[in-house]
């Protein structure tokens, strides 16, 4: 989960951004990934947010878990955002970068409406 929240830390301020474009998404087996872009952003906002935005998901879910409520719906989110991702990229590139990251899209999905 982490290297899928950290690629995606890379991959927002691309989209973004009016000039950037990111054109791949990638993860290996040993859990290290990639992506690819054009490079429309800022180089120190794109190699910021891909270290930043782990530790900013975590410490919200570690917030939201005192509440069940907000802890549910933000892993709602995850979910919709994880998968809308999947089928993006993993479709439209390579179907293993989708079953990676529905690997962790679904159990958000279930802990979400979990009692």
């Amino acid at each position: 989960l982490y290297t899928v929240i950290h690629e995606n830390g890379h991959a927002i301020p691309e989209v973004l951004s009016q000039d950037g474009e990111v054109l791949e998404m990638f993860f290996n087996m040993d859990g290290s990934g990639y992506v690819l872009s054009t490079g429309g952003s800022d180089t120190m906002l794109r190699v910021g947010l891909g270290l930043m935005l782990p530790v900013l998901v975590a410490a919200l879910l570690m917030v939201l878990g005192l509440l069940r409520f907000g802890l549910a719906i933000t892993l709602g989110l995850i979910f919709i955002v994880l998968f809308w991702q999947a089928v993006f990229f993993g479709r439209e590139h390579d179907m293993r970068v989708f079953w990676t990251i529905c690997y962790w899209a679904l159990p958000a999905l279930i802990v979400a409406f979990c009692p």
